[in-house]
């Protein structure tokens, strides 16, 4: 009986671990096509160059990107909850990175690591002109300002 049993939970184990890894992979693969169309998008902007600094503007992983409808966070065996790990916790969702791991997964995987700066250390003209900037991914949402390409994933407060 106690064979028996054990042999259930190490299939059921394997089997969980099976899921968890197909739903990273997806979930991969979603996080790392966001990534490189956000490059592209950013590299395409007339006047762009690698020397330029860059603002991302508040959160830029893709599961928080309620404002992108073409975004689809439907992926196999999303209702099973994998954890660290097979990756993160972010407000109930799973995901490959979190908030401060977009910056190295783009660097490592993309091969994408500008120079960034933060919203603090933008100009006044700067500031003023992320006020009329649309939100990731409507067009407008990135843009050159002043030297400082700004990336508009949310409003500012």
């Amino acid at each position: 009986m106690s064979v028996a049993l054990s042999i259930l939970i190490v299939l059921s184990l394997f089997k969980y671990i099976d899921v968890c890894y197909t739903n990273l992979f997806f979930k991969t693969q979603q996080e790392q096509s966001f990534g490189l169309t956000l490059i592209s998008r950013i590299e395409n902007l007339d006047g762009y160059s690698d020397d330029l600094k860059i603002c991302f503007i508040e959160n830029p992983n893709p599961y928080f990107h309620k404002n992108d409808k073409n975004f689809s966070q439907n992926v196999p065996f999303d209702d099973i909850v994998c954890t660290a790990p097979y990756g993160y916790m972010l407000d109930g969702e799973t995901t490959v990175y979190n908030n401060y791991q977009f910056y190295t997964f783009n660097r490592v995987i993309n091969g994408f690591n500008p120079n960034r700066i933060q919203y603090s250390e933008l100009s006044i003209l700067q500031k003023n002109a992320l006020l009329s900037m649309p939100l990731y991914p409507k067009s407008g949402s990135i843009r050159i300002v002043d030297d400082v390409i700004i990336v508009k994933f949310e409003e500012i407060e």
